[in-house]
């Protein structure tokens, strides 16, 4: 099986601070990243979407793919027997839901339907966005 992968730029080892005690001090105290806070932190969800219309032939999965790696969502992209395309990403819920409203408008080619959209808990089992081929 073939993938084609979209890897996340690699910055400096701790994001351009001298030491891992700078980063983790510009966390606490700028970020608020410590406390049970709401907005202490960026929620992490999971997408399923089942993509419906004229989907398949047309770049869509290739569209999709960009759209995640933009947007920092990783996960995967595939045709289905049906003529559907299916997709699981997981990220922040904001570049989630802007991912979905990309997938309702399609690629240049493509004629999207309808978009059904399953939201659930991130397993965490991506580090990358794939588009899966068959064998």
């Amino acid at each position: 099986m073939q993938a084609l992968y979209c890897r996340k730029e690699r910055k400096s080892l701790f994001f351009g601070y001298a030491s891992l005690a700078q980063l983790v001090e510009h966390l606490v105290y700028t970020e608020r990243v410590v406390g049970s806070s709401p907005t202490a932190c960026t929620m992490k969800k999971r997408i399923e979407c089942r993509i419906f219309g004229r989907v398949q032939m047309v770049m869509y999965r290739d569209f999709a793919a960009r759209k995640a790696c933009t947007l920092g969502v990783v996960g995967e992209v595939w045709n289905e027997d049906d003529g559907t395309v299916s997709l699981v990403g997981e990220g922040e819920e904001e570049k989630l839901a802007a991912l979905v409203a990309e997938l309702k408008i399609g690629s240049f080619l493509s004629h999207v339907e309808r978009v059904d959209v399953s939201w659930k808990e991130p397993t965490g089992e991506f580090t990358d966005f794939v588009i899966r081929y068959r064998a």
